[in-house]
């Protein structure tokens, strides 16, 4: 269920948190485990994680569906 919030529809979401913040974002799938790998500055690193954690804390409604 996060992981959807994360990504967002057609990855809108990830493609917002990398533009917000500088890092790249990757989405890894193996069965039903995904993680997600950041790239970039430490401080880029940061403000996307802080988004990430953001989400996950309260994803937005239109993040879900």
């Amino acid at each position: 269920m996060y992981m959807g919030a994360v990504i967002g529809k057609n990855r809108e979401h990830l493609n917002e948190i990398e533009q917000k913040t500088g890092a790249t974002l990757k989405v890894y799938k193996k069965g039903s485990n995904s993680s997600l790998c950041i790239k970039g500055s430490i401080e880029s690193q940061k403000r996307a994680i802080r988004e990430v954690k953001e989400t996950v804390v309260r994803p937005k409604a239109s993040l879900l569906f």
